[in-house]
């Protein structure tokens, strides 16, 4: 019987018939109050309407009610003689049920009760109680005053294992049924199993009570009268007769029953001797073997608790290092961030000057030109009296030259045709190199965007910015699927909180991106309509000014600067500081006695890039000594055979001795969750999970990992 129940909705046919059968119950002869299979969870108020009707017996059986509150004052059912309530959801009786003082049947079978009240000891006319399919641990001691009672019913689920000893002083008592007699402790298995009659003996000498058998009992019952009450006067005399001849027909067959009863259970108390001895030394065994295996078990259990704690301190570690790096990461781009845009309008301030500038220059350059004008006149003036003094002098000769001119016509008339035929080909040759001269100038445009971009710083920063946090969020996915993995609880909270911050600071990064690409465009765009259309070169010129841009102090600074720290200056990310460290004259033999100080001095005002700076200047130094030990050993023995210098060996070719913590943590398993072949390489926005290779993540609508929509694709180009 199950203990759990769902409550339902009364259906149409359960409320026809609770109708019908309250209809039928106020016109019932019989005085029968029959309200049974009406799908009830709410018992309406019946029973002042019994008290009215005069009913005697009251029918609420195969209904869903939890309790009996709802019908009414219990006094009010003061004539019943039946109560059948089983197959409801009561939890408890309630506790005036004593008041039902003519009552002689109650069905509480196929409930859920764990208790009965003390009150239903008040019950002196009950002679059946049925109370089978519950949850019952104990009779209440006052069944010693129900003196009518016959049948007692406590089998089923129930779990009474100690009857009270006052059941003795019930005389009436013919039919006793208990859930499991094997299994009583009081009175013993042994008593139980052997019927009412060896039970009542036990608990009268246990009481010190003289036995009296339930027949002497019953004729009292049958016999009692109780004055003036109104349901003991419709008992008639015949009815009483009837039912004495009737016990004493029963009481033979039961006698009867009980001898053959008691052969079988001789037989069978010895068949169970024999199984309880076989079963004993089972058990005995069995226990031995739980013992052993719960030994192993907690073996096992103990190294398998061993193991995830130090799984999980990892995590914890992980996680806090992940935690710690993505915040300093937050708050070092914040400042970048807050720096750039200072910078930002400061390029802004200084462009404005240059165009300015430009503006004054060009003015200037007209000028230059008007003034050259004049000067090319003045030489023009001169160049034509010449050329008038060397045309007198021509015409002379040409008049001297007169015949040899003619025979030239002559022969020169001859050539016209391949002449003509020359010019057709230059034309074309013209043609060609015009449509040439056009496609570069397209090239030129196209390689000045690409330098723009290239040399752009606020572009410049931006990237790198992303690739920082792509890095991270592929840090803090990777741990996040090795949480899940464990089955691990623990920061979930702050692990997204961290996450969200990240994917927040990558989407308004990629807009700023794209909003400098779109005013790169629209000063294209503005160059373009501010050039003239007899200017030759255009984009040629602008592209070697962008290229003369940066000062040739800086150039020289810069190029003076050792190939070493210009390499680690870009591993740990501090290729803006390369002016600073050139302008303080840096070199791979002062770099190892740099501080965090002098870092601060040089102008490195960054918490991680500073730390960046000193983690790659430690690994430089043991790199350098790895490579410098072997060389030593080998000076003196390559001096002896021949005097040749030493190979130089670059820092960028020797491993590290220890992997870093980023490598770790990239090492691990950072495949496709989809196809399980390719590494991830495409960020989910806006959850900012990178769980999928970007061919798997063209056809996913959800994150994989938290089933979020997914509004952006951003695919990484790992280097």
């Amino acid at each position: 019987m199950p203990s759990f129940f769902q409550s339902k909705k009364q259906s149409k046919e359960a409320k026809r018939r609770f109708e019908n059968l309250m209809t039928l119950a106020k016109n019932n002869p019989e005085k029968i109050f029959d309200l049974s299979n009406c799908e009830l969870t709410v018992l309406p108020s019946v029973f002042a309407q019994c008290r009215v009707l005069l009913s005697n017996s009251l029918i609420l059986h195969s209904n869903c009610l939890k309790s009996l509150k709802e019908g009414g004052k219990m006094v009010d059912l003061i004539r019943l003689r039946i109560l059948d309530i089983h197959d409801n959801h009561l939890r408890s009786l309630p506790g005036d049920i004593g008041s039902l003082s003519n009552l002689q049947i109650l069905n509480i079978e196929n409930n859920h009760l764990t208790e009965l009240p003390q009150s239903i000891g008040q019950l002196k006319k009950l002679q059946s109680f049925l109370a089978r399919n519950n949850f019952l641990n104990c009779i209440p001691s006052t069944i010693q005053t129900m003196s009518s009672l016959r049948t007692l019913d406590i089998s089923g689920t129930n779990q009474v294992y100690f009857l009270p000893k006052t059941l003795c002083y019930v005389r009436t008592l013919e039919v006793l049924v208990l859930s499991k007699p094997h299994c009583m402790e009081y009175p013993p298995a042994m008593i139980a199993t052997e019927g009412l009659e060896t039970i009542q003996k036990f608990l009268c000498k246990d009481c010190g009570v003289d036995y009296i058998p339930p027949s002497h009992g019953v004729l009292k019952i049958l016999d009692q009268t109780d004055g003036p009450s109104t349901t003991n006067q419709t008992l008639s005399n015949d009815f009483a007769q009837s039912a004495i001849e009737q016990y004493q027909r029963n009481k033979e067959s039961k006698l009867k029953q009980q001898l053959e009863l008691e052969e079988k259970i001789a037989e069978s108390h010895r068949k169970q001797a024999v199984i309880s001895a076989q079963q004993r030394q089972e058990r005995m065994k069995d226990q031995v073997k739980v013992i052993k295996q719960n030994v192993n078990l907690d073996k096992a259990l103990k190294e398998q608790q061993e193991k995830r704690l130090k799984e999980r301190q990892e995590m914890l570690q992980n996680l806090k290092q992940v935690e710690e790096e993505a915040t300093s990461l937050v708050t070092r781009l914040l400042n970048l961030n807050e720096k750039a845009q200072h910078q930002e309008k400061l390029m802004e301030t200084l462009e404005r000057q240059r165009i300015q500038e430009e503006e004054y220059f060009k003015v200037t350059q007209e000028d230059m030109f008007a003034l050259r004008k004049k000067e090319t006149l003045a030489a023009m003036e001169k160049i034509l009296e010449e050329n008038r003094q060397h045309n007198l002098l021509f015409q002379k000769y040409m008049v001297e030259h007169s015949d040899d001119m003619q025979k030239a016509q002559h022969s020169m008339g001859r050539n016209d045709d391949k002449i003509i035929a020359q010019l057709e080909q230059q034309r074309s040759f013209q043609g060609t190199l015009v449509q040439q001269i056009l496609a570069e100038e397209n090239l030129q445009k196209e390689a000045f965007v690409a330098l723009q971009l290239q040399q752009d710083a606020i572009q410049n920063r931006i990237i790198d910015q992303i690739s920082q946090l792509e890095q991270e969020l592929v840090k803090i996915t990777i741990i996040e699927a090795q949480r899940k993995d464990i089955k691990s609880e623990f920061e979930q909270q702050t692990l997204s909180a961290t996450r969200n911050e990240l994917t927040d600071l990558l989407t308004k990064l990629l807009k700023q991106k794209y909003q400098r690409e779109e005013t790169i465009k629209e000063r294209l765009v503005e160059m373009e309509c501010q050039r003239q259309d007899d200017q030759i070169d255009f984009w040629l010129v602008q592209y070697q000014r962008l290229l003369d841009s940066k000062p040739e102090r800086l150039i020289q600074k810069e190029q003076g600067l050792d190939t070493d720290v210009l390499t680690l200056l870009r591993k740990s990310g501090a290729a803006d500081h390369i002016a600073s460290f050139a302008k303080h004259k840096i070199a791979t033999d002062n770099i190892g006695s740099l501080s965090d100080r002098d870092l601060l001095n040089i102008g490195v005002f960054e918490v991680g890039i500073r730390q960046n700076i000193l983690r790659e200047i430690e690994t430089f130094i043991t790199q350098r000594k790895i490579v410098d030990i072997p060389r030593e050993e080998n000076v003196s023995s390559i001096s002896e055979m021949k005097p040749t210098p030493p190979m130089p060996v670059a820092s960028s070719e020797v491993a590290p001795s220890a992997p870093s913590a980023t490598s770790i943590l990239e090492d691990r398993e950072n495949e496709c969750v989809i196809c399980l072949d390719k590494s991830c390489d495409c960020i989910f926005l806006p959850c900012g999970h990178v769980c999928s290779c970007y061919t798997c993540a063209t056809g996913v609508n959800s994150c994989p990992m938290c089933r979020s929509d997914i509004t952006q694709k951003i695919r990484m180009f790992r280097s």
